[in-house]
């Protein structure tokens, strides 16, 4: 059995659910059963010696798109600095009044948005609701959250 599933893998390309289902119409020509999930799980562990992931075409698919890599500045926001450049006394949180700023958008990008401001040493978080996530719309809620608190921001 270990034999004829390792050939229509390896040499014919097929998939460990379309071997199964052949089995399954020849009405499982060998002693032993086995099920889709197992033969999956048998195949992650190395137990057949002549196919691997590599030789699956859905696994290979999925280890490529994982290696995407991830952008750590938004597009329309380039010359913006990133969280990497913040200066250490700020990743420290000894001093008083650096924010972080976020938004929290619903399923489907749907509007309005909640705008989450924490600052970093105290964890003092303030919540707003935003009508849409524009530049605009963003910045008036800034800037009367800073009204709000006075004096308490450096940075945001």
């Amino acid at each position: 059995m270990v034999e004829y599933i390792e050939s229509k893998i390896k040499k014919e390309k097929w998939s460990p659910a379309a071997v199964l289902g052949d089995l399954e119409q020849k009405g499982w020509p060998f002693a032993t059963r086995i099920c889709v999930k197992n033969l999956y799980n048998y195949i992650d562990r190395d137990l057949f010696l002549g196919i691997s992931n590599k030789d699956l075409l859905q696994k290979k698919k999925a280890a490529k798109q994982a290696v995407r890599k991830v952008r750590k500045v938004a597009w329309n926001n380039r010359a913006g600095k990133s969280i990497e450049e913040r200066p250490e006394r700020v990743n420290q949180r000894q001093e008083f009044g650096h924010w972080e700023i976020d938004l929290v958008v619903g399923r489907q990008g749907s509007k309005p948005v909640i705008l989450t401001l924490v600052e970093r040493q105290t964890r003092k978080s303030i919540y707003v609701l935003v009508k849409n996530k524009t530049q605009k719309e963003v910045l008036q809620v800034v800037r009367r959250a800073h009204r709000r608190v006075k004096g308490d921001f450096t940075q945001v």
